[in-house]
């Protein structure tokens, strides 16, 4: 019966997945900064995060297979990231600089996008190129009704500090009501 058990053990011990990479970061000075940390090692699904356990302990943390990761390396690049993320950021962990980047990349692609306002005589475009000759603003134009491809300049439009557009036709600037507005 003890040779069952110690065989079962033996076995599932085997089958348990190991864990690469796993530093006690408790005690480390930098610790408050490690929150949110996460990198990932290609060519394996191995990612390192930092992971606050029960009992008032935190670690980094090898999930998936990390075996070509030692914890030496998991370390030094957590500090070489530390220590370019502070040289661009003045946020308090990697949590807090992970969401002020995805913010600058959501306003990044808002944009860039094409949006589209119908009106009773056809579409007006507020295209993400930019004005040549009128910095801060880009193109608008207009796609008539009529059954063929007939577009012409209609003007210049801007985002407002609001998110709000701003469209100028030369003649007058109009607040344009967003609710009307349309990604195409």
């Amino acid at each position: 019966m003890k040779t069952k058990l110690a065989i079962a053990a033996l076995l599932a011990a085997l089958a348990a997945p190991s864990v690469a990479v796993e530093i006690d970061i408790t005690d480390d000075p930098n610790k408050e900064f490690f929150i949110g940390y996460r990198m990932k090692y290609p060519p394996s699904d191995c990612e390192v995060i930092w992971f606050a356990a029960q009992w008032q302990r935190e670690y980094l943390m090898g999930t998936g297979n990390c075996d070509h990761v030692t914890n030496e390396r998991a370390y030094q690049d957590l500090m070489k990231t530390m220590k370019s993320v502070k040289l661009k950021s003045s946020a308090a962990n990697f949590a807090d600089y992970r969401r002020e980047a995805e913010g600058k990349a959501r306003a990044e692609t808002a944009k860039n996008r094409l949006r589209c306002l119908d009106v009773s005589s056809g579409t007006y475009l507020f295209l993400p190129a930019e004005a040549p000759n009128r910095p801060g603003w880009f193109i608008l134009d207009k796609l008539h009704n009529g059954g063929r491809l007939n577009v012409s300049a209609a003007g210049y439009w801007q985002e407002t500090q609001g998110g709000n557009l701003l469209a100028d036709f030369g003649i007058s600037a109009v607040s344009v009501n967003m609710a009307n507005v349309y990604d195409c």
